[in-house]
């Protein structure tokens, strides 16, 4: 065979191949896009353009800037976005090696539309907290029943009764801390028929901090409690639901605390650190006790449904702290200690 045939039947073969390799990724049910050593677009099938509801030419363009064009600024870190055409993408990638340069490493991002799955998984999770709502519906109409009577009981009191200053105050104040307490019991069943958490607001450490001790006050008031806050990274910032955060903060603390022998310190340490594995960073939230630590039975059921290790508990704090967690991208952590235990909140930290 002649040179010229060889190199016509070799191009034949190739343009063949590139014409197979081209119909391959059209029908694919992914969105393929690859990127050269810049970080521009060389190649992406049809699909890539339907799922970000790009316009124009996407090859030469720089996939930093095709991104940001067609996703909504997302505030819970992770890989995957919420593009501006309603659908939510699940974004993976690759490096490979060039085909012009094996030695040079280029990159192929995936494209997964998971609108559908996260529709019905919340869908899933809805019905989920229904039926968790009704048990904890029946066991809170218990745990209510005592604060609601006290507080009709020391309104009599004072309704009909000239008592002295300071009783009148004892009265207030316990009127208060019932009444709070009933209001932290409501506002967390209410934030399991929702569901919905948006984690929008950028608040700082030391903000955190302050609003867990305020809010944990009331409820801790008679406990006489010695709380001790350790950080050095107060100035830096969560992207967070604030009063959900803040929520699930001080019932972890009012726990400590009333599981705390007395004269004990309850400590809340917040951390930083960085995954190597991951990348990803997390704030953790570690609220040490001074009781006497967590059974075998109550370290398997930690966190999961309502579950309480106190006789009149109803298990909604701590379930509450679990789904703010996790609603965060972060997680509800039980750590033991030689003496007490360790709860912890971990939130992931805003990117640079």
């Amino acid at each position: 065979m002649s040179t010229a045939a060889q190199y016509w039947n070799e191009s034949a073969s190739f343009n063949q191949f590139q014409a197979y390799f081209t119909q391959f990724l059209e029908s694919l049910p992914l969105g393929l896009i690859w990127l050269d050593q810049k970080g521009q677009i060389k190649k992406q099938n049809q699909l890539s353009k339907v799922f970000l509801g790009f316009e124009g030419q996407m090859i030469g363009q720089l996939w930093r800037d095709v991104i940001n064009a067609c996703v909504v600024p997302q505030s819970k870190p992770g890989f995957e976005v919420l593009v501006k055409n309603g659908r939510r993408l699940d974004v993976s990638t690759q490096a490979v090696p060039s085909l012009e340069n094996p030695q040079q490493l280029e990159q192929i991002i995936l494209l997964s539309d998971v609108t559908e799955t996260r529709r019905l998984q919340q869908q899933v999770d809805q019905e989920d907290r229904l039926r968790e709502l009704g048990a904890l519906s029946a066991t809170l109409s218990h745990q209510l029943r005592t604060p609601l009577s006290t507080c009709l009981l020391y309104a009599d009191q004072l309704r009909h009764y000239e008592l002295p200053a300071q009783r009148r105050k004892t009265v207030c104040d316990t009127m208060a801390n019932q009444l709070n307490y009933m209001n932290r019991q409501v506002n967390d069943l209410l934030f399991f028929v929702k569901g919905d958490l948006p984690v929008e607001e950028s608040q700082t450490v030391g903000d955190i901090l302050n609003a867990v001790l305020q809010m944990s006050k009331s409820a801790i008031k008679n406990m006489h409690p010695v709380i001790q806050c350790d950080t050095d990274i107060a100035i830096q910032h969560i992207q967070c639901h604030y009063d959900a955060l803040i929520g699930a903060l001080s019932n972890i603390v009012t726990n400590a605390c009333e599981a705390s022998k007395p004269g004990a310190v309850v400590r809340i340490a917040v951390r930083r650190m960085q995954c190597q594995q991951s990348g990803r960073g997390f704030f953790y939230f570690d609220i040490f006790d001074g009781g006497c630590g967590f059974s075998e039975k109550a370290q398997d059921n930690f966190g999961k449904k309502a579950f309480s290790t106190k006789k009149s508990g109803s298990g909604i704090g701590l379930r509450f702290a679990s789904t703010v967690a996790n609603k965060h991208g972060g997680r509800l952590l039980l750590s033991p200690q030689k003496q007490g235990s360790c709860v912890s909140i971990s939130v992931p930290f805003m990117n640079s």
